[in-house]
């Protein structure tokens, strides 16, 4: 886990560097190749998250690119800067999925409804 409030996500030493090379605040953040809920969780991260661990982060900074993006190979700094590289800041936020209830037709929270109707004020159930 890391001890830090700022942290590096990547497997890629160009992205790495970029990163630091562009955000002062990741210059001395450690690296952390493959994330858990604890190594983000309240934390400022530089790198590529799955949706569930961006959410927990207080801030995701990403790599983009205005062009193809380099794949495939391992690419330089050069490589990215070529494909016009940027980071791009993101705050990601899990959000209950809604349904319609059967019952009143309204958009509610999937959590709030059973087999007869669902927890609204004035549903019919």
């Amino acid at each position: 886990m890391c001890q830090t409030k700022y942290v590096i996500v990547s497997r890629h030493p160009a992205a790495i560097q970029f990163i630091r090379a562009n955000d002062a605040r990741f210059l001395g953040a450690p690296v952390v190749s493959s994330a858990t809920p604890d190594d983000v969780r309240d934390r400022w991260v530089a790198g590529n998250l799955p949706l569930h661990l961006a959410a927990l982060a207080r801030e995701v900074v990403a790599v983009e690119f205005a062009g193809q993006a380099p794949r495939g190979a391992e690419y330089s700094v050069a490589d990215m800067a070529a494909a016009g590289a940027y980071l791009e800041s993101y705050q990601v936020k899990h959000v209950e999925p809604v349904a319609v209830c059967a019952s009143c037709k309204r958009e509610v929270p999937v959590s709030w409804i059973d087999n007869y109707g669902c927890m609204a004020a004035g549903c019919n159930y």
